[in-house]
């Protein structure tokens, strides 16, 4: 059950991240793009936090045996 959420909250960070670089492309104003590019790359470190769960979750920690 906890596999199946962090995969679907996965797919919507990846959703989101590519929303936030279109924005970046399309938006003019240097403001925006680097509140949109703060926003993209915490949703890449959340992304990375998640993939690392995942796997833990898949095949165990090695840190822990």
């Amino acid at each position: 059950m906890r596999k199946i959420i962090i995969q679907i909250i996965l797919i919507l960070c990846v959703v989101v991240e590519s929303f936030l670089i279109f924005k970046i492309l399309i938006t003019p104003e240097i403001i925006y793009q680097e509140l949109y590019t703060g926003l993209a790359i915490l949703i890449m470190l959340v992304m990375i936090r998640l993939i690392n769960n995942l796997t833990n979750i898949a095949y165990g920690n090695p840190e822990e045996n």
